[in-house]
């Protein structure tokens, strides 16, 4: 089984059924498979991504946000206490240590075989924060650099 589809399992069956409606399970889907995916890219592109790189998994969380919030308004009717929710909200802004936090966090959730489903899920919007930490430490720049070095390879 891919990681998405066992992170999404293991928070439905967590559940009850909590993920019953379709929305609310592909709201689940999007936001873990974009998860993922900002995974793959720091893992892949290690510290010194390149400005299209940047940009290409800046593109990938920006199409999500309409499922991110999705599933955080679906998550307000969990009753359960508000310390599940809290989390660090990453001040450090730098981006070596974002992908620390990142990759140690996301690390914890597919290896969470002992949380709770709401625990689980508190997880992954803490990463989902994460990555919009990320899209507002490079927008717009990264993409003004991106298309700065098309240019010079044009002229070149």
């Amino acid at each position: 089984m891919n990681l998405v589809k066992q992170i999404e399992e293991a928070i439905v069956t967590g559940s009850e059924d909590f993920f019953d409606s379709p929305r609310d399970r592909e709201a689940l889907r999007v936001t873990v498979r974009i998860a993922q995916d900002f995974y793959n890219f720091l893992v892949d592109h290690g510290e010194n991504p390149s400005a299209s790189e940047v940009t290409y998994v800046m593109d990938t969380i920006t199409s999500g946000m309409d499922w991110f919030f999705s599933l955080t308004r679906a998550c307000i009717v969990i009753n359960t206490p508000w310390a599940t929710w809290d989390f660090d909200a990453h001040r450090n802004w730098d981006f070596l240590s974002l992908r620390q936090e990142f990759l140690r966090r996301f690390e914890t959730l597919a290896n969470a075989s002992d949380a709770s489903a709401p625990e689980k899920l508190a997880q992954l919007l803490a990463l989902t924060h994460l990555q919009l930490v990320f899209v507002s430490q490079h927008f717009p720049s990264t993409m003004f650099r991106e298309i700065h070095e098309a240019v010079d390879r044009r002229q070149s």
